[in-house]
């Protein structure tokens, strides 16, 4: 969907007789787009990856340069070309404009006014419209991947890195122009720069981003840092292209896990029991599992209007200990020893059991995520 900058520069820099004076430290960026502007006050139009070109129509001195660099940077622009000769003379770029570029990593440009802009830019756009030609082609044989087809992805070296280990991210984000390119600018340049192969493809309104495992917590803080308010659920280690629907599976289930408990960076790993269970296609094989554990107790306190159930999931979340219990409860300690010794008469229970206690224990988890499957999926209904 993009293009390096540094690999447009080597290919057209002869051609149009291109001159890096500044910001070479910036050179691996994504660039999304070309934009022509000779006003500041549209600089504030830009969404992130364009490479700018300018005349320089509207300078009067260094501060004009000044201010309209500061903007490109905080508008995450990849780069500018300034078209010297006529109102801006490669003289009139100051040290000061340079020193800004190479802070910002922000490559400086300069071309000369006999080259036409036109020429340039419809070189660049060719370009452009060819990359995301692949990047379709490529986005459309990873979704059909993931509905469980297995396409020919031989001729597609772009996912060769998929037959070594690799990770998916599975991210919800705001549903907007601005979120979209800014996901795609962030994946590439931290592609680019880190020399990671990744690839960002849409799924479900959700994004997805499969990415060579290495550094995978570096990465994850990378993308967390320019866009803080997306949700992230990432999946185990996988092999292998056509794995893709497991680890898309993960992903997914390991960003609504990590959202119910709060949290906007889930790793599937870190679900525990309950990443099990995900693994589990039949829920009725978990339903049979509580029933079969905890049913006699949940039917009695429906009927009875009792507290068995609730107070046995809290005496073993507390390590079977009366006392925490009873905090946790806001119990009476003979309150809950009452209620224990009722539940092994009643129900028949061995608590001194170590399978009974695991048991119990795997029940609860259940139940617990029964209840989570069924809130998503009246979320997902409502939504």
């Amino acid at each position: 969907m993009s293009i390096i900058l540094n690999d447009l520069y080597n290919e057209i820099r002869s051609r149009y007789s291109l001159k890096l004076i500044s910001g070479e430290n910036g050179l691996f960026k994504a660039v999304h787009w070309l934009y022509f502007t000779e006003d500041i006050y549209n600089i504030d139009f830009l969404r992130g990856g364009e490479l700018v070109i300018t005349t320089g129509l509207g300078c009067k001195n260094e501060s004009w340069l000044i201010e309209l660099i500061t903007k490109l940077s905080q508008h995450n622009s990849c780069g500018l070309i300034i078209n010297t000769g006529k109102y801006i003379t490669p003289a009139q770029i100051t040290s000061n404009v340079k020193e800004l570029c190479t802070k910002n990593k922000l490559p400086l440009f300069i071309m000369p006014w006999h080259i036409h802009i036109s020429d340039i830019a419809e070189d660049i756009y060719n370009r452009f419209f060819y990359e995301n030609k692949k990047y379709d082609v490529i986005s459309d044989a990873l979704i059909q991947i993931a509905e469980g087809n297995r396409p020919d992805i031989s001729h597609l070296s772009e996912l060769n890195f998929l037959n070594k280990d690799y990770v998916l991210f599975y991210i919800r984000s705001k549903p907007d122009i601005v979120t979209d390119r800014l996901l795609h600018i962030t994946t590439e340049n931290y592609s680019n720069n880190s020399n990671t192969q990744c690839r960002l493809f849409q799924y479900n309104s959700n994004f997805v981003i499969l990415t060579e495992n290495k550094s995978i917590d570096a990465f994850t803080s990378y993308i967390c840092e320019y866009l803080p308010d997306i949700c992230i659920g990432i999946s185990s280690v996988f092999k292998g292209a056509y794995n893709l629907p497991y680890a898309l599976s993960q992903g997914r289930n390991a960003l609504l896990f990590g959202t119910s408990k709060g949290k906007k960076i889930m790793y599937f790993k870190d679900s525990g029991i309950y990443g099990i269970f995900f693994s589990v296609n039949e829920t009725s094989v978990l339903s049979d599992f509580y029933g079969n554990a905890l049913g006699k107790i949940h039917q009695y306190d429906k009927l009875h209007n009792s507290d068995f159930e609730y107070t046995l999931e809290k005496y073993i979340e507390s390590d079977y200990s009366i006392i925490k219990t009873a905090e946790v409860t806001n119990c009476h300690r003979n309150t809950i020893n009452y209620r224990i010794k009722k539940i092994k008469e009643l129900f028949n229970i061995n608590l001194d059991s170590v399978t009974t206690k695991y048991e119990l224990y795997t029940a609860f988890k259940i139940k617990n995520f029964l209840k989570f499957k069924r809130n998503t999926e009246e979320t997902n209904e409502r939504n």
